[in-house]
C-alpha cells in the first residue's frame, strides 16, 4: 500500500476544488439558461392569452354590432309598416 505525500494530497485537493468550482459554474449557467427559457415561455403564453382575449373581445363586439344593425333594420321596417 503506497502512502501519498502531503504535497500530493494537497495537489489532489486543489484539483478536486477546481473540478467542483467548474461543475458549480456549469450548473449555475444551466440554471440561468433554464430560467431564461422559462421566462420566454411565460412571456409567449401571456402574449398568446392577450391575443386570444383581444380576438374574443373583437368577436363579441362584432356580434353586438351585427345584432344592433339587425335590430335597427327590423325597427325601421316595423315603423315603415305602421306608417302605411
Amino acid at each position: 500500500m503506497s502512502v501519498m505525500s502531503t504535497e500530493e494530497a494537497l495537489q489532489r485537493l486543489d484539483e478536486a476544488e477546481i473540478v467542483i468550482k467548474e461543475s458549480n459554474t456549469t450548473l449555475v449557467k444551466k440554471i440561468r439558461t433554464e430560467k431564461r427559457k422559462n421566462e420566454l415561455r411565460r412571456l409567449a403564453i401571456r402574449e398568446q392569452e392577450k391575443e386570444e382575449d383581444e380576438f374574443r373581445d373583437f368577436s363579441r363586439d362584432a356580434w353586438v354590432a351585427l345584432f344592433m344593425i339587425l335590430y335597427l333594420a327590423v325597427f325601421v321596417n316595423f315603423c315603415l309598416i305602421l306608417k302605411k
